[in-house]
């Protein structure tokens, strides 16, 4: 009694993506020939839909997408009655994602920056990558039809990144695109001045650096912006610059304390960090009484 072929199709990934190229095969018995058949759509198939004794393989080039089977009859030569087994493995092409445009804008050392693919495809993920190592950034985001925003999360250096696009098949991977950081613009804030009296100037230095020519220089009060802020490139020339508004005592108490910050904001929208509070102190002037006369002979 001849033993029945047991055929087993390799390999079984099952997701493909269309064009692909893909050789399959089963354990090769001389004494045995094959029948191979792919069904469900159309494809390029060497090898397929006539008795082979010479090898047990095929090549199938993907060329539509759905689902599709591949089925191999395996019978012993000259067998009367037929000895035989049959098996079959099922595939699904998926198709190429569709080509895309990135776009990104300029962001302040810090930030995060979006990375926007110009139109998503419903039916296909889309991951950020750093180029050109690849390494994921942050989380994959489905489709949807529209632009989709990829975050980059705080970045502080001019970074490149690339796109793959993907579905359970195919992916595609973007060309790079850099994304350009700014630097902050710096400032501090010192009180040279010291302590003073109601009406006197306060001697506040502000040291800055800025990367572009226009700049504005806020200066806050306890929280308020001075009547005298801000400052720009014309009023605040160069660095450092000694702001000196005059300052009044508000009372009750016989000094007031003013805690004063100060922040740069560049032509790029970049902003300094916050400084810590800078106080100054601002004292009352003593009251002077009436002036008295009193005559030589009072009280002879």
């Amino acid at each position: 009694m001849l033993d029945v072929p047991v055929p087993d199709i390799t390999p079984k990934t099952a997701n493909l993506c269309i064009g692909d190229i893909e050789t399959y095969s089963t354990n090769y018995n001389s004494d045995n020939e094959y029948y191979w058949t792919v069904t469900g759509g159309a494809a390029d198939c060497t090898g397929c839909d006539a008795w082979i004794d010479v090898e047990a393989e095929i090549t199938v080039e993907w060329t539509t997408t759905g689902n599709r089977t591949i089925t191999v009859i395996e019978r012993v030569k000259d067998s009367d009655p037929v000895v035989s087994g049959t098996t079959s493995q099922g595939y699904v092409i998926y198709p190429q994602p569709s080509p895309f445009n990135l776009s990104a804008s300029p962001v302040c050392s810090g930030s995060s920056a979006d990375v926007e693919v110009d139109v998503s495809e419903v039916g296909t993920t889309y991951q950020l990558r750093l180029h050109p190592d690849n390494t994921p950034v942050g989380g994959s985001y489905a489709g949807n039809g529209d632009p989709l925003p990829l975050p980059t999360g705080a970045i502080t250096t001019t970074t490149t990144y690339n796109v793959r696009a993907y579905n359970l098949g195919c992916e595609l991977v973007s060309n790079p695109i850099e994304v350009t950081v700014y630097a902050l613009p710096t400032l501090t804030l010192d009180n040279v001045g010291g302590e003073v009296c109601d009406g006197d100037p306060a001697g506040l230095k502000i040291t800055f650096s800025s990367s572009t020519a226009v700049y504005t220089i806020r200066i806050y009060d306890d929280g308020d912006e001075h009547d005298d802020s801000p400052l720009d490139q014309e009023s605040a020339p160069s660095s450092p610059h000694t702001f000196a508004p005059n300052m009044v005592w508000t009372g009750p108490a016989a000094s007031n304390v003013h805690p004063f910050t100060a922040v740069i904001i560049d032509d790029n929208g970049c902003e300094s960090v916050p400084v810590a509070p800078v106080e100054v102190t601002v004292w009352k002037i003593p009251e002077t009484g009436p002036q008295y006369h009193i005559p030589n002979d009072h009280g002879l």
